[in-house]
Order: C-alpha cells, then structure tokens, then sequence
C-alpha cells in the first residue's frame, strides 16, 4: 500500500483466518482459492493463472500482476519501486 504502485492489493488463499487478516490491512479478497491449489505442491504459476481467471469473472481489470510472497516480511515500498 506504501509504494501506492497498485489500484488493488488481491490476496489469493484458501485461509478464512488469513483472509480475515489481509482485509483488516486493506487488501481484497475476490474469491477464495481452491483445495486443489493451496497444498505444498502447487507451483506460484498455478495460483497466478486462477487468481487471474477470477479476477476476469468478477470483471476487475488490470495490466500488470504483481506476486509477492507471504515469506518476505521485510519488502519495502522502496524495493517494490524499484523493481517496477
């Protein structure tokens, strides 16, 4: 939200509890992700391509996709700037 790069921040989980957290810090929860993909086996790709096939459902639109992953809690604005 810091580096106001993006329109939307879209949280892709299978978690209720993790859900309930991402709102409070102003992210959106579309859809909610599929068994099928939330085990330790599914790829990053996977997950990208179903949040973008529901995203297109629910008609939001966008040009780029970011990814950032819940294991980097140190990301700062400054270091998603710069690697836009």
């Amino acid at each position: 939200l810091e580096s106001k790069l993006f329109k939307k921040i879209i949280v892709s989980t299978d978690s209720p509890v993790i859900a309930k957290v991402a709102k409070e810090y102003g992210a959106e929860i579309p859809f909610m992700r599929p068994q099928n993909l939330a085990d330790d086996f599914t790829d990053t790709k996977s997950v990208i391509c179903h949040a973008i096939e529901e995203c297109k459902k629910i008609n939001i639109k966008f040009d780029y996709v970011c990814c950032i992953y819940p294991c980097v809690p140190f990301l700062k604005s400054e270091d998603l700037l710069n690697s836009y």
